[in-house]
This record gives structure tokens, C-alpha cells and sequence, in this order.
């Protein structure tokens, strides 16, 4: 059964990164996952975490590794020198688990499998999507990465890919929302993967302001893409005006005034205004105000009076009135907290006014995590597709 499996993997599957399995029908990988009470909030043997997809002919699920994927991490441990007796995992379970595991198989209660064992032993789960037609790695890649994010936003737990085999960590968080898994139907849409890392490293992180980074690089994203259409349709508009004229250096001088004052060049490149393309990015991607309001109402219904009547302390965050009927205005002062607190977390300078201390400014920090995370989740949702 062994060299089968090897032989089967050799010749039908390929490898991504160093732990994603896949053929042209499935796609396997590593996962971990964290909550608020620590890592494992999967129960192993929960069937309420696999989903069947019949319109799209899609299987997914959270389970010990298929013997395929056994075999390869097997495999790919060894080369690397290392031992499983040294893996975390294996540590963890103890050697009262192996011994209830023998007592069963001795009772009768549990047939042995050797493979089963050692899957136990490492204490690996993995996420495996399986798909009835022929899909393409990449494809098979966004389902499971859409899968993902399911749990993530319903949940309110990380489940996210181990992209190498040393990415074994701890975290603890908070939890903001509580629905039960059985609740949790298939994936309706197909994300950009890069968000959803971003979004799924933002609920594992132990520290507020790596939270809080995390949720803002879903936003930097699309900077430089939505600040150049901008740039281009001003550019457009002012050539396309009747009254400009090739012929006129004025008219000219005013489209190299547009660039200039949208454009810096610095260090043999040219740099955006980064805040004003936040401002664009919330005007594009997040569809209305009134929902962002509802949602945040449903964490804390104290935090839009906080945003309305407070700056945050440590950065000089702008002032927010979620209830203002202009949404213009809206993006530009959301753009304003979030930029300028941003700003404070990563340019901690001695002598800088506006800096955020770790531990000391958390208090003032976390306040700022629930309106950051609800316009991410606009945006992973407002630039995806449907499945």
C-alpha cells in the first residue's frame, strides 16, 4: 500500500509551496487553526465542516490528511532532515493518547490503521477540496481559499494555509461574531487569495497592531490600481475638453500640472498619495455606509458615537459621522483615522507626536479594529466574483 500511494503521488499530483498537494480534480493543503480559547476549535471527526456544492460539483472538507498527502509530508519531513518525534504536534498528544489509541484497537472499539496513526501522531489537519470535472491549480486554489474565508467571516476563527512546514504558531484573539458551523453554506464567490491571507493573518494575530496592519494591507491593495484610473480619467477628461487645444502651452502645462500634483518622484520612482487613494478605494469598494453602520452597530453599538466624538488618541485619527447622508465625506474622513493611525503604528519615531506604544495605546487601538475589519470585509466581498 505504501509504494502505491508513493507511485500515486509521484505520477498525479503536483506540489505548490511546500505543502499544497494537487491534481487536476483536488487540491490539499496544511492548515491550522486558531480562536479566541487557542489552537483547535475543529473537532476532528465534525462532519458540520464538510460541504458538498452540487450546482458547482464541489466537495470541501476539514479532516486528517488523505493517505496522498500522508505520504508527500512524509516525504518531505525526511528531506528536510527533520523527525516527527520533534513535531509540535506529535508533542502535544502526549503518550496517554497513544496509549488510548492501542487500549482501542486491543478492545476491539477502533480498527488499526497504520496510516490513521500516524496521521494522529503528527496531528495534522488539512483542508481538501475536490472537484467532479477537471479544474486548474489555480482554480481549485481559489475555492479553497473561498472556502476559507467562509469560516473566517462566519465563524469568527482562522483557518488558514501553512504555506511552508515550519509555519507551525500560537495566537489568541477575540471573537466578535458567533455562528454555529452547520450554518455555514458553501462558497458563493471566488476572492482575491492575497486578501484573504491578509484577512485570515488579521483574526490569527496575537498583537492588536499586527491585527490592525493586516486588515489595512486588504485595503493598500488596490492603492496604486485605483489611483491611476483616477489619474487617467482626469487626464482624459482634460484632454477631451472642447475648449483644450494641443496647439496652446497653457493647455498643455495644465495636464503636466494634473500629473505633477497627483505624482511624486522620489528615489527614481513615483510615489501616490497614499491617502487619497484610500479615499478613492472606500468610494469604489464599499457600496454603503448605512450596511457598515448596521454591521458595526451589531458588535458595539457605542462605537459610532466613539468614532463621531473622539479622534484615536495616539495618532490624531479624524472624526467619522457614520450617520452623515454624504458618502464622499464619509470615505474621506474614514480614510483620514485610518491612514493617520496607520501611519503612528509604523513610523514610531522618538521624537514623533503622533506614535503608537505597544501595550500602552492597545487600549485606544482595538476601538479602531471593528470599523477597519467590517470595510475590509467590503472590500474582499465588493472585488470578488461569483463561483
Amino acid at each position: 500500500r505504501f509504494s502505491e500511494t508513493t507511485n500515486k503521488v509521484a505520477s498525479g499530483y503536483s506540489i505548490i509551496n511546500e505543502t499544497e498537494l494537487v491534481s487536476d480534480r483536488t487540491f490539499e493543503v496544511i492548515v491550522k487553526s486558531e480562536s479566541s480559547l487557542g489552537p483547535g476549535p475543529i473537532k476532528r471527526g465534525d462532519n458540520r465542516y464538510d460541504k458538498t456544492d452540487e450546482s458547482n460539483k464541489l466537495s470541501y472538507s476539514i479532516s486528517l490528511p488523505s493517505d496522498e498527502y500522508l505520504i508527500y509530508i512524509v516525504n518531505e519531513v525526511s528531506k528536510q532532515g527533520k523527525e516527527l518525534t520533534r513535531n509540535r504536534s506529535f508533542a502535544m498528544m502526549g503518550r496517554h493518547r497513544f496509549d488510548r489509541f492501542v487500549r482501542q484497537v486491543e478492545q476491539g472499539d477502533q480498527e488499526f490503521d497504520f496510516y490513521n496513526l500516524i496521521k494522529k501522531l503528527m496531528g495534522l489537519e488539512t483542508v481538501r477540496v475536490v472537484a467532479e470535472e477537471r479544474k486548474s491549480n489555480k482554480d481549485l486554489e481559489s475555492y479553497c481559499y473561498s472556502y476559507l474565508f467562509s469560516f473566517g467571516i462566519n465563524l469568527d476563527f482562522s483557518i488558514y494555509p501553512l504555506r511552508y512546514i515550519d509555519e507551525f504558531t500560537n495566537s489568541r484573539r477575540t471573537r466578535l461574531r458567533k455562528t454555529r458551523p452547520e450554518e455555514i453554506e458553501c462558497p458563493k464567490r471566488v476572492y482575491i487569495n492575497e486578501l484573504i491571507l491578509h484577512y485570515q493573518k488579521a483574526l490569527y494575530s496575537v498583537s492588536v497592531d499586527s491585527k490592525y496592519l493586516s486588515y489595512y494591507h486588504i485595503l493598500e491593495y488596490f492603492y496604486e490600481q485605483i489611483y491611476n484610473e483616477d489619474l487617467v480619467l482626469a487626464v482624459k477628461n482634460e484632454l477631451s475638453n472642447p475648449r483644450f487645444s494641443f496647439k496652446r502651452k497653457k493647455d498643455l502645462d495644465s495636464v503636466v500640472s494634473i500629473i505633477k500634483k497627483r505624482l511624486k518622484y522620489k528615489n527614481d520612482e513615483f510615489l501616490i498619495n497614499e491617502q487619497e487613494a484610500l479615499t478613492l478605494v472606500l468610494s469604489k469598494y464599499v457600496s454603503s455606509y448605512e450596511n457598515v453602520l448596521d454591521e458595526l452597530n451589531e458588535i458595539d453599538e457605542t462605537l459610532k458615537d466613539y468614532y463621531k466624538s473622539e479622534e484615536v488618541p495616539f495618532s490624531g485619527g479624524t472624526r467619522i459621522d457614520l450617520n452623515n447622508s454624504d458618502s464622499e465625506l464619509i470615505s474621506k474622513h474614514i480614510s483620514g483615522r485610518i491612514y493617520k493611525t496607520r501611519n503612528a503604528i509604523v513610523h514610531s519615531k522618538e521624537n514623533g507626536k503622533n506614535k503608537y506604544v505597544p501595550f500602552k495605546n492597545d487600549k485606544d487601538l482595538v476601538k479602531e479594529i471593528p470599523l477597519l475589519r467590517i470595510i475590509a470585509e467590503n472590500i474582499i466581498f465588493n472585488s470578488s466574483k461569483e463561483l
